[in-house]
């Protein structure tokens, strides 16, 4: 279990390095994003002590596929997690490889619970499924979300910003995932 946390710290820590304020016009259309992150993540499991990580995450999203670089606080690369037609692949800094049909299962077989990782790219960009609950803010944006048993809290940098620079995805008590976006893409 803790070496899967470890890995999953990596996977959400992305590059390091000097990142410019979140890109607050960018368009939202498209199905491509790049985005750099830091990221801290909250697992309470009954019995255990709480879990908590921290990190860097920068991603590149596409329709074809994924890769998730993650690193740790100061920036040093922990794994990396492609996804394409052929499925998932998690690769450690030691080098060993990990592979799945889908990063989800990939990651829920890895950490021992799941991540939505499916969902993730239309919540980062403040967009809900049909069966989601939505409340807008004053400028028409999503404040916050209920989908799927996750409730995902939204914060944006300014009043005329379009996409998120804050998200906060929670289930129930046991998981949240905290994302400061630093660079849309």
């Amino acid at each position: 279990m803790i070496r899967g946390l470890i890995l999953l710290l990596g996977l959400l820590a992305g590059c390091a390095g000097p990142l410019s304020r979140p890109e607050t016009n960018a368009p939202v259309d498209g199905a491509g994003f790049v985005i750099n992150a830091r990221f801290s993540l909250r697992v309470e499991t009954p019995g255990d002590p709480v879990q908590q990580w921290s990190g860097r995450l920068r991603w590149q999203h596409a329709p074809q596929g994924d890769s998730m670089l993650f690193a740790d606080p100061l920036g040093q690369g922990v794994a990396e997690l492609t996804r394409d037609g052929e499925g998932a692949r998690l690769r450690l800094a030691s080098g060993e490889i990990l592979r799945a049909a889908s990063a989800e299962q990939l990651l829920a077989d890895r950490l021992g619970f799941p991540l939505p990782l499916a969902r993730l790219p239309d919540w980062l960009r403040a967009r809900p499924g049909v069966d989601g609950r939505p409340e807008l803010d004053a400028w028409g944006r999503l404040r916050f979300l209920d989908e799927q048993g996750w409730r995902i809290d939204y914060a944006y940098e300014d009043d005329s910003a379009r996409l998120p620079s804050r998200l906060i995805v929670r289930r129930g008590d046991t998981l949240e995932l905290r994302l400061r976006i630093e660079e849309w893409q």
